[in-house]
């Protein structure tokens, strides 16, 4: 059963983007082998941490939206985790919000005025 999860990868500021594109080929192949497949992918870009990393502080910013099956996060956890160039990752699974149910409102009973 496929999921839809989201990963926030905090890199090292001083990553070039080749490297970037690199690590984010190698979570495609990682996804690929599990039957997953990356929906979008959004450079935030250079931002400054709020509170120092590894004596960084600075951080090159992107966020991977992708659907895949659970066993996948594990490997992508082994594979984020190794890397010495992110500094931070988040992985989460991302829920899609239902609609609210609404009330159907009934109407009262009229109540017989007298005059």
């Amino acid at each position: 059963m496929s999921r839809n999860y989201e990963c926030m990868i905090v890199f090292n500021a001083e990553v070039t983007q080749e490297e970037k594109d690199k690590n984010l080929s190698k979570m495609k192949e990682i996804l690929a082998l599990h039957e997953g497949e990356v929906e979008k992918v959004e450079e935030w870009g250079k931002r400054a941490l709020s509170t120092p990393i590894n004596k960084k502080t600075d951080g090159d910013y992107s966020l991977v939206l992708f659907k895949g099956n659970p066993e996948v996060v594990g490997e992508l956890n082994s594979m984020l985790r190794i890397n010495e160039r992110i500094l931070r990752f988040l992985l989460l699974s991302r829920v899609t919000p239902k609609p609210p149910k609404v009330k159907k409102h009934q109407p009262k009973q009229a109540v017989n005025e007298q005059a």
